[in-house]
């Protein structure tokens, strides 16, 4: 067994080192990012009105909305790196591409849970508006 996960560790180490690397450092942000989001979202659950929810602590709600989206789009950047790099490595990398591929895919789903509510309502709502009052205006000068 012990050979086994030697043997492992070189073929990660010499194939496909920086993208561990890059999962890693990915999933720590990820991990201190969701820490400060599930902490604005316990802060706030008693705020009925989206619009407070998007002003409150200077627009935390939207940096961190804009930062669920960075988030996503790093984890299918990678996802796609992995898959670039797939054909070109061996046996015990390509599981660990994959493994690391599925795991990243499925942090996207973790980040809309904990941007759901109420972060991703909020926006939607404070956006909607805006769009409505937007094409209120335009409207007015035509």
């Amino acid at each position: 067994m012990l050979e086994i996960i030697k043997e492992f560790i070189s073929y990660i180490y010499e194939e496909i080192l920086l993208n561990v690397i890059a999962f890693v450092l990915y999933i720590i942000s990820l991990c201190l990012y969701l820490r400060n989001v599930a902490a604005f979202n316990e802060k706030y659950a008693d705020l009925d009105n989206y619009f407070d929810v998007m002003t409150v602590e200077d627009g935390l709600a939207w940096k961190l909305f804009f930062l669920a989206i960075l988030f996503a789009l790093l984890a299918i950047g990678i996802s796609f790196w992995n898959v670039k790099r797939f054909r070109y490595v061996g046996g015990y990398s390509k599981l660990a591409l994959i493994v690391i591929s599925v795991i990243l895919l499925m942090t996207i789903f973790v980040i809309y849970r904990y941007i759901d509510n109420p972060i991703l309502r909020a926006t939607l709502v404070v956006l909607f508006c805006g769009g409505l009052v937007g094409l209120g205006i335009s409207d007015s000068y035509r």
